[in-house]
């Protein structure tokens, strides 16, 4: 999933003007008392989910205990290199008490995966859940649904259901990639040859998001990262389309969803003041600290598009208003720069996307980052969550992928930090 650096520049230039025009405030978050002191390991909190949807309290308590595992559900067969969950994984999560496993089932231009051939792909997803589950039963999986489709998504066959569920005639026929462009051509070729961003108003766009949301839920998906929605809508006046298909999607997850609704990570607010998803999620947009030899970086408010200082309030998909919108903050993979190892002041930190910085830091200093960016989000920014990487796509670090197991001979690549995440989560 290595993205083109400078067409990936342009499409954030787009997605940041757009969230401007979409109605990000820009006030900071009002005065909040921080988390409470205290030992918390997290046991007693509330992480019910029901049909009727879920409270902030709730999606608060399982932003507060998120780590990103990219790829985590899948298999070595359907992973790429290195990313696919093992023994060791399912151990590391159990041992610090996460709750909310981010991307952990995904793809990236690779639709073949919802072929007849590889069936085995989901139901492995499925077992490896349900193995958890008897062990921890609110742990919740994040699928990601990303702003990349490609003539493979022609080799997938459209089940009957789906047509039903639009109210269309049954076809028997297989997706097709070009029905899924925008009309004007914009963003064809947008990741590299024959890799677009499908235009969501385009109805085979919506049959296929919807497809992958049923999938994913089946296999034991109980949130959704919709990605880049801002550029997958550019068309889509008033998040009408979206709208739609969201509460498709939500009344697919009464059957299909565990138990029976699906947390949606998304930034859209319809004219009338709804939000369409149950949470915000974004990349941190690190700022350099000028003069560091040891490529040291800070957070601040409102860097470059960064949400952290930003204020987002709107009535809720589970029907309540929320005045300060919970959010989920992600070390974000999204390709090289031309000046690796080097401050720009742009999106890339000190040369690098962010997940690939952090993997370049010394072991102390990552353990100390992580301990100042959690707290300085919960000192500041209390309904700000981190996700803390513990596999990820660094592309640009020493080794590839970034896993923050404790180094064994179950993961010898270990960074160790999952014991500083535990301590973290333990001293709050």
């Amino acid at each position: 999933m290595i993205r083109i650096k400078h067409i990936l520049c342009a499409a954030l230039m787009v997605m940041a003007a757009v969230s401007c025009d979409r109605g990000w405030h820009p006030e900071p978050f009002p005065e909040r008392p921080g988390k409470e002191t205290g030992k918390d390991d997290g046991a007693e909190r509330s992480y019910e989910i029901t049909p009727e949807g879920v409270t902030n309290e709730v999606i608060c308590n399982y932003l507060d205990r998120a780590v990103t595992m990219q790829q985590f559900l899948h298999t070595k067969l359907t992973a790429d290199p290195g990313f696919e969950g093992t023994e060791d994984d399912e151990r590391m999560i159990l041992n610090i008490g996460a709750k909310y496993i981010v991307r952990s089932l995904c793809n990236w231009g690779n639709e073949k995966l919802f072929t007849k051939n590889y069936s085995f792909w989901l139901e492995k997803a499925r077992e490896r859940a349900e193995r958890l589950w008897a062990k921890d039963p609110d742990i919740v999986f994040q699928c990601a649904m990303f702003e990349c489709v490609t003539p493979t998504a022609n080799m997938v066959p459209i089940p009957d259901w789906v047509f039903e569920a639009f109210g269309l005639p049954a076809e028997t026929r297989n997706f097709d990639y070009e029905k899924m462009k925008f009309p004007d051509g914009r963003m064809t070729n947008q990741w590299g040859t024959n890799r677009i961003v499908p235009d969501i108003t385009q109805l085979e766009s919506q049959l296929w998001f919807y497809h992958m949301a049923v999938k994913y839920m089946d296999a034991g998906c109980e949130a959704i990262s919709m990605e880049q929605t801002h550029l997958m809508g550019q068309t889509d006046k008033d998040w009408k389309t979206y709208d739609k298909l969201l509460k498709m999607i939500r009344e697919a997850a009464k059957t299909h969803a565990r138990r029976g609704y699906v947390i949606i990570n998304t930034i859209m607010i319809t004219p009338d003041g709804r939000s369409l998803g149950d949470h915000l999620g974004y990349p941190f947009r690190f700022q350099e600290v000028e003069g560091s030899t040891s490529y040291e970086a800070r957070i601040v408010p409102k860097y470059i598009d960064s949400i952290v200082g930003k204020k987002y309030s709107a009535t809720m998909p589970s029907g309540y208003y929320c005045e300060d919108i919970p959010y989920e903050l992600d070390f974000d993979n999204f390709g090289s720069s031309d000046h690796p190892g080097k401050a720009g002041n742009d999106i890339f930190c000190w040369g690098w996307d962010e997940i690939s910085w952090f993997s370049n830091l010394t072991p102390d200093y990552q353990k100390k980052f992580l301990r100042y960016a959690h707290n300085y989000m919960a000192e500041n920014y209390p309904y700000g969550f981190v996700s803390f990487p513990l596999c990820r796509n660094a592309v640009d670090g020493p080794v590839n992928p970034f896993k923050g197991n404790t180094q064994s001979a179950a993961c010898p690549t270990g960074q160790g930090i999952e014991e500083t995440v535990k301590e973290i989560w333990a001293s709050e």
